[in-house]
């Protein structure tokens, strides 16, 4: 599967003037693109805490950037920064919590909404129904085989003695 669009909705956003949600969706595209990709080489990223800081810090940074860029009050800047972390935040914990399992249910009744399944799982890394699936029917064939494991192609064939 190709890793989703995740630009347009921002793109769009901006394009429409709705500049605060396009910042909070950049903010969870990348605080989702560090737990992804970061998380392999520095673990403590996967945590729901750091999403959290990482969010809180994103928005502060921008707000502080921005502000200081613009000659704004940072007292301003700070508020809008808290507005736009917890919006950010707030929508990840809506993703994770609610948004979830309810596409999963979605989704295996309506396939036509699998690649939107896929795209909210893909934000908040977690596998997606399908891929729990094939895990657990991988880990049941690897515990098969492991108790039981086959003899090889002589049991089924013969010896090359037998062959010719």
């Amino acid at each position: 599967m190709t890793e989703p669009d995740l630009f347009s909705p921002i793109l769009a956003a901006i394009k429409g003037g709705q500049y605060f949600p396009a910042a909070a969706l950049a903010l969870v595209l990348a605080v989702a693109m560090a737990r992804k990709y970061g998380a392999k080489r520095w673990p403590i990223l996967r945590g729901d805490t750091a999403s959290v800081v990482m969010t809180f810090a994103g928005a502060f940074g921008a707000a502080a950037a921005s502000a200081g860029f613009a000659g704004v009050a940072m007292s301003g800047a700070l508020s809008a920064a808290f507005g736009l972390a917890v919006t950010a935040a707030g929508g990840y914990a809506m993703l994770a919590k609610f948004a979830l399992p309810f596409a999963d249910k979605l989704a295996e009744k309506y396939k036509v909404l699998a690649p939107v399944n896929a795209l909210l799982h893909w934000m908040i890394d977690r596998k997606t129904t399908a891929a729990k699936k094939i895990e657990t029917a991988e880990k049941a064939g690897n515990e098969a085989v492991a108790k039981n494991p086959g003899k090889g192609a002589a049991a089924i064939l013969g010896g090359h003695e037998e062959i010719n």
